[in-house]
């Protein structure tokens, strides 16, 4: 499944924003772009949680597949 980019990009950037910027030497990477390119899998994954969890409070809507409900 794929959703529009920007759910993609909101999901970046609430994991950069609660994970720390991964180190390897002297470079530095945001936790969201390690995550992808890792663990594509379980990025997925948890991208549906955090979109499940969106939804129970009210933010997200599957239907559309938005943050602000364009169904109604």
């Amino acid at each position: 499944m794929s959703y529009p980019r920007i759910v993609y990009t909101t999901y970046d950037d609430y994991l950069d924003e609660v994970l720390e910027t991964v180190k390897i030497g002297t470079l530095e990477y945001s936790p969201s772009s390690v995550f992808k390119a890792v663990d594509p899998i379980a990025y997925r994954c948890d991208l549906n949680d955090y979109l499940s969890m969106m939804h129970d409070d009210g933010y997200f809507c599957f239907e559309c597949e938005y943050f602000e409900c364009e169904c109604e």
